[in-house]
């Protein structure tokens, strides 16, 4: 039997930098799709790619990743824009939208061509966010994206679960990496933050990680189309 592979995107980010580990430690071999990497592991292999380049995408096949018996493909790039709506320029729609929406749809197609040409088995797992089920302000394009993401995440486990191919999709609230550090540091936004959370913390990293090893693993297999949400209570109801 092939060895279980992993194709995860954003493997540079903080997410996606602690699944990649994880798989690792699983013993998966894993390619990381990101512009930069600083992961080294004899089961690594970095492909660079810019997912706003959405033709080098679309032509991307599969063809030089040995995909096995049973495959997944992370998709944990995303980009987000702190715009008023009034002044969000077509540009940064865009962008948002390419990296968020649009190559994960395209990566996700080919990734499903192959295993369906194979006739193998293989799990998708879309890292969404709680802004998929809620609107924030200045967030116009990041909000409507996620919540494109949540319906295609839904669409393909109509279209392939039957085929032994599902797909689910995990919604964190804000989690502590590179790009949300920043709002550690300033006390007005962690009492905002703080706020909003019916839980002892903030989340990390680990916290999504442990749900995407449970949408991973082979043997759930009758988990097909949902979104789990892991925002320790970020949308289970409001303080009036």
């Amino acid at each position: 039997m092939s060895k279980n592979i992993a194709v995860v995107t954003g493997s540079n980010g903080g997410i996606g930098q602690a699944i990649v580990n994880s798989l690792l430690d699983k013993n998966y071999k894993v390619y990381g799709l990101d512009r930069e990497n600083d992961i080294h592991h004899d089961s690594f292999e970095f492909i660079e790619a810019d997912l706003k380049n959405l033709n080098a995408l679309n032509d991307f096949s599969f063809n030089n990743i040995s995909l096995g018996d049973y495959s997944l493909l992370i998709n944990a790039a995303g980009i987000r824009e702190i715009v008023p709506l009034l002044d969000l320029s077509l540009d940064t729609w865009s962008d948002v939208f390419s990296v968020n929406i649009t190559a994960p749809f395209l990566l996700s197609r080919n990734f499903c061509r192959k295993l369906v040409a194979q006739k193998s088995e293989g799990s998708i797992v879309n890292i969404a966010s709680v802004s998929g089920m809620l609107a924030e302000p200045e967030r116009t394009a990041y909000v409507s994206s996620k919540h494109a993401l949540l319906g295609m995440t839904k669409q393909f486990a109509l279209e392939f679960g039957r085929q032994g191919i599902r797909c689910n999709s995990v919604s964190p609230a804000i989690t502590r990496t590179g790009m949300t550090e920043h709002y550690f540091h300033d006390p007005d936004i962690m009492e905002k933050i703080n706020r909003g959370l019916y839980a002892p913390r903030t989340g990390e990293p680990q916290d999504i990680v442990a749900v995407v090893n449970l949408l991973a693993d082979k043997n759930s297999q009758f988990i097909n189309g949902a979104n789990f949400v892991v925002d320790g209570g970020w949308t289970c109801g409001k303080d009036l």
